[in-house]
């Protein structure tokens, strides 16, 4: 049985043709149901996303005259979403989810084609966490993903078969409207609130480093648009990185999107500068590429790494780091960069990796992350600068159930060192 159903209308100067041949339920979730819905214009290819409880009010609202993109949009037709599973939590989601998936589908376009209320989506995805809302996983794979591939696409509303195609794709994910947990959130509110202070985000792989930077610049330049923010990336993430601002409509004259070599060389003042990947920051070494070298004069000619000149360019620096990375000889030491960050406020990212423990069990990803930590760096002596926890559950290493998937020690699992904490 589907957990959703969908109207598709047509739509002339701002009127909803058939509605009124609508039944009288589907009228209505209409008037006051919680609904996705997309409108679209045939001639111009635009797409406008949003939610609503009373879409027939807020169709009005849209051609009162007073919102500009509807005025030129030429929008001609609607399809309007409805699940049992919508309440706020999952109308913001849906809606959210919805928009990155069309940004992603039609990437290169020059035009913005893609349209949703700016201010709305980012002010709410700062300010409210839908992370582990009750029955996210259902709503994903039994409305959003059969929406898209039974009713998107093979009715032309969008170009990509599946949702497995664009899952992967940057603009998907590291999308700077994409929910945040209540941990992201809490972070971004602590460095928005206390500009005197820098800080070092030190977050395993996959416990959304980047989707916090991506959100970060995208409340700064709407809250602060007169602040100069730069972001140092790595080089093969700079064109990526351009591509997700200039897609969400983030392009900025006073936004810098730069390797730490190019924006040491510029020499100029920022307001903010966040540095992704801090941990393979450059530093004076003879085998070092020469342009990295080169960065060590005027103001920047006693410094011995990358890190200490950025810190000279900007106000408050951001550093988003991973101790447990791997090191090359040519990286800042981690010595180097504990020495150049002492006074800076240091955060952890736990992980969002997820399990289902089987029915009855304690355990957590959590637990599972843990003890993989500890297998892999227990000899190494950086398990005390991570968010690593010694209490974790062993019997997820344990547990000979089937159904508990990762297998089990059957002798000496996990002896513990009582010396590492």
């Amino acid at each position: 049985m589907a957990k959703y159903n969908c109207i598709t209308l047509k739509v002339k100067n701002g009127e909803l043709e058939g509605f009124n041949k609508l039944r009288q339920p589907e009228q209505i979730n209409l008037r006051n149901g919680n609904v996705v819905y997309i409108y679209k214009g045939t001639k111009s290819n635009k797409i406008y996303i949003g939610q609503t409880k009373h879409f027939t009010e807020r169709n009005k609202q849209h051609y009162n005259g007073q919102e500009k993109k509807f005025n030129i949009a030429d929008f001609d037709q609607v399809i309007i979403l409805i699940s049992t599973y919508f309440n706020g939590s999952a109308l913001d989601d849906v809606e959210s989810q919805l928009i990155t998936y069309f940004m992603a589908d039609n990437p290169k376009s020059k035009k913005q084609l893609v349209q949703y209320d700016n201010d709305e989506i980012i002010n709410r995805t700062n300010g409210n966490s839908v992370n582990d809302y009750r029955d996210r996983e259902k709503v994903a794979s039994e409305v959003i993903l059969p929406f898209w591939e039974k009713e998107l696409y093979p009715n032309g509303w969008v170009g990509t078969p599946t949702l497995e195609e664009l899952r992967n794709k940057a603009l998907v994910k590291y999308s700077p409207i994409k929910e945040l947990t209540i941990q992201q959130m809490d972070l971004l509110k602590e460095i928005e609130s206390n500009p005197d202070k820098s800080f070092v985000i030190n977050g395993d792989a996959g416990t959304g480093k980047t989707v916090l930077l991506t959100h970060m610049v995208a409340k700064l330049l709407k809250e602060k648009p007169n602040q100069r923010i730069a972001v140092v990336l790595q080089p093969n993430w700079i064109k990526t990185a351009k591509d997700i601002f200039r897609v969400y409509g983030m392009n900025n004259s006073n936004l810098t999107l730069a390797t730490s070599t190019q924006l040491i060389n510029a020499d100029e003042n920022y307001d903010v500068v966040i540095v992704d990947e801090s941990h393979k920051l450059s530093r004076k070494f003879p085998k070092q590429m020469a342009s990295f070298n080169e960065v060590y004069k005027g103001r920047f000619a006693q410094d011995e790494n990358h890190l200490d000149a950025l810190k000279k360019l900007g106000s408050q620096i951001v550093l988003m780091y991973d101790i447990l990375q791997a090191i090359r000889p040519a990286n800042i030491t981690r010595v180097q960069f504990h020495e150049a960050t002492k006074d800076f406020e240091k955060r952890y990212l736990t992980t969002q990796f997820r399990i289902q423990a089987p029915a009855g069990k304690n355990y957590t990803s959590e637990d599972f992350v843990n003890g993989i930590k500890y297998l892999l760096y227990k000899d190494t002596g950086l398990l005390g600068q991570t968010n690593f926890n010694s209490k974790f559950d062993r019997t997820v290493f344990q547990d000979s159930d089937a159904d508990a998937y990762f297998g089990y020690f059957e002798t000496e699992p996990l002896n513990w060192d009582s010396t590492i904490n």
